[in-house]
């Protein structure tokens, strides 16, 4: 009987780049329109309690701010969106939890699953022992 190895998933070396594309552009986005949204921020309050509650603070100032909260706003939307997007292997998921106690066909497969997690840990600590005994 002969084993096939297991397919290993490519990660697509250019995953970086959409990243740095992905914050790019959401700083260009918010570079533009914080300062259309503050103007209607003003707008919607009125320019006296405005400049009330900044007091002798620049404009460009509380502009630039602005830009930054829209940015991290959007970053982080735009991650929950991709991290939901890609998911994990629901196999995974399926070893860390037991199965119910009268499902006795899947706790057998969950406990020789879990035996063998467990005989690849001895080893390993067992390895590790060896190791640090020659030194």
């Amino acid at each position: 009987m002969v084993k096939e190895a297991k397919k290993e998933k490519k990660i697509n070396p250019f995953l970086p780049v959409l990243g740095l594309t992905l914050a790019v552009m959401m700083g260009i986005i918010s570079f533009f329109a914080a300062p259309f949204l503050l103007d209607l921020f003003i707008d919607y309050y009125g320019e006296v309690e405005f400049n009330r509650q900044l007091g002798d603070v620049d404009r460009s100032f509380v502009e630039y701010g602005f830009m930054a909260l829209m940015f991290f706003s959007l970053f982080g939307i735009v991650m929950f969106i991709v991290a939901a997007a890609i998911g994990e292997d629901p196999e995974d998921e399926q070893r860390l939890v037991r199965p119910r106690e009268g499902d006795v066909k899947a706790m057998k497969k969950w406990e020789a699953k879990q035996a063998k997690i467990d005989q690849r840990r001895m080893r390993r600590a067992d390895e590790i022992r060896k190791r640090n005994a020659k030194k």
